[in-house]
C-alpha cells in the first residue's frame, strides 16, 4: 500500500454504513414478503426469514471489514486508488489524463450525505475508480483537487 509521504495532498477513505442500511432494508422486506406467505408454508419459513438475517449480518460485516482496504490518495501528480483485502488492486492517474470525475448518491446516501465517486480517464472504456460510501464533503474535495491538478497540467502541456 502507497503510505502517506511529501507529495501526499490527502487520503480518502469510505464508510460502510449507507451499504449497510441497504443491506438491512432489503431483508426487512424480504422478511416482510414472506410474512405475507406465512400461512401458505407454515414454520419452514422461520428458517428462511433467519437464514436472510443471518446472510445479511454477514454482509454487513464485510462491508465494515473491506472499507478499511479501501483508500483514494491524491498526490501532487496523481491520483491513487486502492482496494481489496485478499487480492490487492492500486490505481494510478496522472491529473491530466482523468477525463470525468462524478458523483453519485442514490435517496439513502442522500439522507446519510455519503456517495459513490467515479474516476474515469483517456483511452478506456470503462470507469477506472468506482468507491462508494465516501462523504459529500471528500467527494467535493476529491472533484476540486483533480480540477486544479488536472486543470493546472492541461494549461502546462498547452504552452
Amino acid at each position: 500500500m502507497v503510505e502517506k509521504n511529501e507529495k501526499t495532498i490527502t487520503i480518502i477513505k469510505p464508510g460502510a454504513l449507507a451499504l449497510q442500511i441497504k443491506i438491512l432494508l432489503f431483508a426487512l422486506a424480504v422478511t416482510i414478503i414472506i410474512g405475507l406467505f406465512w400461512g401458505y408454508f407454515g414454520d419452514v419459513l422461520l428458517y428462511v426469514i433467519a437464514l436472510v438475517w443471518i446472510i445479511a449480518l454477514a454482509l454487513c460485516a464485510s462491508a465494515e471489514i473491506s472499507k478499511k482496504f479501501k483508500r483514494i490518495i491524491l498526490e501532487e501528480g496523481q491520483a491513487i486508488a486502492e482496494s481489496g483485502i485478499i487480492t490487492k488492486e492500486t490505481f494510478h492517474a496522472d491529473y491530466d489524463r482523468i477525463t470525468s470525475v462524478n458523483m453519485k448518491q442514490d435517496p439513502i446516501e442522500r439522507m446519510l450525505k455519503v456517495g459513490t465517486i467515479e474516476i474515469d480517464t483517456a483511452g478506456t472504456e470503462k470507469i477506472e475508480v468506482r468507491m462508494g460510501g465516501i462523504t459529500e464533503e471528500d467527494m467535493k474535495k476529491i472533484v476540486s483537487i483533480i480540477d486544479k491538478k488536472g486543470g493546472a497540467y492541461r494549461t502546462e502541456q498547452a504552452r
